[in-house]
């Protein structure tokens, strides 16, 4: 009923778009693909955010999957000053596109994959705001994270509005009943299910 990321991350796209209704799984499926990865693989990950303040409860991020996810039973996860610690390993990052300049120094050898949580703003009044050039702001971090390595993006949201500059800078456009739109190494998946329709209503 749920949405896997695994199944967007198969068109092996470098960077990734995925929106979706509220509570469609988009999160709780990336972080359990992090989660297992750092596990078998030692690959580590990082947790971007647009503003500090919406890494407030970084410390509670893997909350569910933990609780939820067998797999992760016994495991010891613990977050301080930017940085999340399994069994006693640095095994990610979290990251702002705000203070992304006096982070360009810090190398990030062993991270494959980067979630980009809420990239979308809805107008809601609440002082949010995309950054003046803030796609060029992401390349910039981005380059600092992968440097000369194909490091992978997966930007999630709700469906609240196609008008975003990553849409217009990526030339990414969903035609009247689409649901997909590739644009070379870059694609947006407008995703959902009939059973996770019902079961909300």
């Amino acid at each position: 009923m749920y949405y896997d990321v695994n199944n967007a991350l198969s068109y092996n796209c470098l960077f990734t778009f995925v929106i979706s209704a509220r509570g469609y799984g988009k999160s709780f499926s990336a972080k359990r693909r992090v989660l297992k990865n750092f596990l078998s693989k030692g690959e580590q990950f990082v947790i971007l955010r647009r503003y500090k303040t919406e890494h407030k409860h970084a410390d509670r991020y893997f909350d569910d999957v933990i609780y939820k996810c067998p797999e992760f039973e016994g495991i010891e996860l613990k977050y301080k000053q930017n940085k999340y610690y399994i069994n006693g390993k640095v095994a990610g990052f979290a990251m702002t596109l705000s203070t992304q300049i006096v982070e360009k120094s810090v190398p990030y050898p062993d991270v494959t994959l980067i979630i980009f949580e809420e990239f979308l703003i809805q107008n809601t009044g609440t002082g949010y705001h995309y950054i003046r050039d803030e796609v060029e702001i992401f390349l910039e971090t981005y380059s600092t994270i992968a440097r000369d390595r194909d490091v992978r993006v997966l930007f999630l949201a709700n469906a609240i509005t196609m008008y975003n500059p990553y849409f217009r800078y990526f030339g990414l456009y969903l035609k009247e009943g689409a649901s997909k739109c590739r644009n070379g190494d870059v694609i947006l998946l407008k995703v959902g299910g009939e059973e996770f329709t019902q079961h909300m209503n």
